[in-house]
């Protein structure tokens, strides 16, 4: 037994102790920070009075800091669906102030999401949550999969180890993106925009024989994170992003209704419930110069919407008028 013990106090004098240091030192690389988008899932101000979930869509579309008073975050990230949104919103709750405007958004491939398919395939999806939620809030929890992801990720690190010693920026969510969605032409355009619908329909959502089931438990995570934010006594609004007019007119007319019916379904459960549906706003969805691609807009765009939605905000009585910085001011 003494054997033992003096096997394994070198051991960790050796191995374990330098193998915690350095892991330690990995986690607080803004590199492994920040991978897979979310930075500022992870790390955000205290005290925010207003904040948006969603995807990559409100990702790039929202940005904050020149137009708004108070202390705001962007918690969307890439391909959330609204069981993650819900989450990473009760993750931050001791970060959230009384009265928070929630903006909660939903796209045109939310109803039928088939998101559970989607981050088994690709598992980099799931796995970025892991560093920061409970065991009880992942979706498909793996034991080994939270030990390397997100305890030791220093085992997985591979190459990126060199980031302790030469780190990457912190992330700028609102950095200026000047990338024009028509520079590649007409034709590229059209290309781009046919493809992103593609995906959408055949990669994305589920409209086979499993379409109710899929749209009944978006629906329930939705309705619960609404519930949820009344609970807590935020003010949640509901958004709709819009897309470009390249991308929106290859949904057919009765998928387009029935995507606003079944918004206005889950909005007839909450009379309070303000909607600012954009899908079809002419300003945003004719100007292709906002749009980086068929769906996501630039820094231009995402300047011109975030103005929009924070005099819409302050017109339905959600914020306050003074809470608008004058560059945002009608």
């Amino acid at each position: 037994m003494k054997k033992f013990f003096l096997k394994f106090s070198i051991f960790l004098a050796v191995i374990g102790v330098p193998f915690g240091i350095f892991n330690e030192l990995y986690k607080n690389t803004n590199y492994w920070k920040s991978t897979n988008e979310v930075y500022e899932l992870k790390n955000h101000p205290d005290q925010i009075s207003l904040l948006n979930l969603g995807n990559s869509h409100e990702m790039s579309a929202l940005r904050y800091e020149k137009y708004y008073q108070g202390i705001s975050n962007n918690f969307a990230t890439s391909s959330q669906p609204f069981y993650y949104s819900y989450q990473v919103l009760r993750n931050v709750k001791g970060s959230i102030s009384d009265g928070a405007v929630v903006l909660i958004p939903i796209s045109y491939f939310d109803w039928y999401y088939d998101w559970r398919e989607l981050f088994t395939k690709i598992k980099t999806y799931n796995n970025r949550y892991y560093s920061f939620l409970t065991p009880s809030q992942m979706y498909n929890y793996e034991f080994d999969t939270h030990i390397e992801c997100g305890i030791f990720p220093l085992l997985t690190a591979k190459g990126n180890v060199k980031y302790i010693f030469h780190d990457t920026r912190l992330p700028d969510i609102e950095a200026e993106n000047l990338t024009r969605f028509m520079d590649g032409g007409a034709g590229h355009a059209e290309d781009v925009a046919e493809y992103k619908y593609n995906s959408w329909m055949d990669d994305v959502m589920e409209l086979g024989e499993g379409k109710d089931r899929i749209y009944k438990e978006n629906r329930r995570d939705l309705v619960k994170l609404i519930e949820y934010c009344y609970s807590e006594g935020y003010r949640p609004v509901l958004l709709c992003t819009p897309v470009t007019s390249l991308l929106n007119q290859r949904f057919s007319e009765s998928f387009l209704q029935d995507f606003d019916e079944k918004a206005q379904e889950v909005c007839s459960l909450f009379p309070n419930l303000l909607f600012l549906d954009y899908s079809k706003d002419v300003g945003f969805t004719e100007n292709l110069q906002y749009y980086a691609d068929s769906d996501h807009m630039n820094s231009l765009g995402g300047d011109m919407y975030t103005k929009k939605v924070l005099n819409d905000l302050a017109d339905a009585g959600v914020i306050g008028k003074e809470m608008l910085k004058e560059e945002c001011v009608r």
